[in-house]
């Protein structure tokens, strides 16, 4: 029909355009903005095609600083580092930052001598820890919502079969945390209220849409993220202050500061970070790990190594890195709290853990 017509094929691009263009009608997908101010009232979002993670020679990096104090808080010294990061991409524009967490040895626990410490931090034991990677902070509220989106696509639950936590919540629903319109602003705060199983299934759903092995920490790898290679009370040194960290200012740890008590959690990010790059590790919002509570000294569990979680079964779980209304010595690096998997809070969050970025 070109020929007969001795049309050129600009004309016939152009014919084709005016047509198409009148046939087909494209919508924007709405923001997650967008959808959360309507109360997530959108069509169904379509996985997007996986996409394999970058050589390991190609992860970005990404510096900061870091601050040392003394025993009364007073910096004293200020280091800049780098760290090497992955990027998920959940969709929407929100993202979830990963940091490369090199394998090492620690001691797990809190020495003899170390304030506030008790029997359920001790005896301390050398762990081995592979490399893993954990989320530079704890997940926020926007990438909770992220995932409640993602959630929408999964399989039919009356199909599906059951997942661990599921088998293990009971009648807890999923993914519930505040009352949505609670968390519709301040969407860079760590979400919180959040039971340890809906943390799991957080874990789940984001495996499902990334192609890797997400999860919960265990507790040793929660310990030796946190220590960043330190041995003292905290990664800043001796003691911590308010303006390192979001707890309950008006007490103090040791020969340490009181100051400003915030009685809300800030934003990820507003404080600096560990030698490892990962932010708020103290305070802020506890952390639900894998592990089931156990003592230490009571439990005689083999602690050398931290390639799983221990005891997965229980009714407990640990929490660590204490809160925003939590005293200072509960903000510690060997703190751990056991609480149960079935209650929430308005201070318990929790972050993420890959083991390999392989898909």
């Amino acid at each position: 029909m070109q020929r007969l017509l001795s049309l050129r094929d600009e004309d016939v691009e152009c014919v084709e355009q005016q047509i198409l263009g009148s046939q087909i009608k494209t919508s924007p997908r709405p923001s997650l903005q967008s959808a959360l101010g309507a109360n997530i009232q959108m069509s169904v979002w379509h996985a997007r095609e996986k996409s394999p993670p970058p050589e390991p020679g190609e992860y970005p990096t990404f510096r900061f600083e870091t601050v040392k104090v003394n025993s009364r808080g007073d910096v004293v010294k200020r280091m800049l580092a780098e760290a090497t990061m992955f990027i998920e991409d959940l969709g929407e524009g929100v993202t979830l930052e990963m940091v490369k967490i090199p394998g090492g040895k620690f001691m797990m626990g809190a020495p003899s001598g170390e304030e506030g410490a008790n029997e359920a931090h001790r005896p301390q034991q050398e762990v081995t820890v592979p490399e893993f990677w954990m989320g530079k902070y704890a997940v926020t509220r926007s990438q909770w919502q992220a995932a409640k989106l993602l959630a929408q696509t999964g399989p039919d639950p009356d199909t599906a079969e059951p997942t661990p936590a599921q088998n293990h919540r009971s009648s807890v629903q999923p993914l519930q945390a505040q009352p949505l319109q609670a968390q519709l602003k301040d969407l860079n705060r760590p979400i919180e209220n959040v039971f340890w199983a809906d943390a799991v299934e957080f874990c789940q759903w984001l495996s499902q849409h990334s192609g890797r092995a997400y999860q919960l920490p265990s507790g040793a790898q929660w310990e030796y993220a946190c220590r960043a290679g330190t041995t003292t009370p905290f990664y800043f040194g001796e003691t911590i202050t308010p303006d390192l960290v979001n707890y309950n200012g008006n007490y103090a740890y040791g020969r340490g500061p009181k100051g400003k008590y915030r009685q809300k959690t800030t934003e990820v990010g507003s404080f600096p970070p560990n030698l490892f790059g990962l932010y708020d590790m103290h305070g802020n919002v506890w952390e639900w790990c894998l592990d089931g509570w156990h003592h230490f000294h009571l439990d005689h569990l083999d602690h050398t190594t931290a390639g799983s979680a221990w005891r997965l079964s229980g009714q407990k779980k640990f929490l660590c890195g204490g809160s925003w209304s939590y005293l200072p010595t509960n903000c510690r690096s060997a703190y751990r709290l056991n609480y149960p998997f079935h209650s929430r809070i308005d201070d318990i969050g929790f972050r993420v853990v890959c083991q390999s970025l392989s898909a």
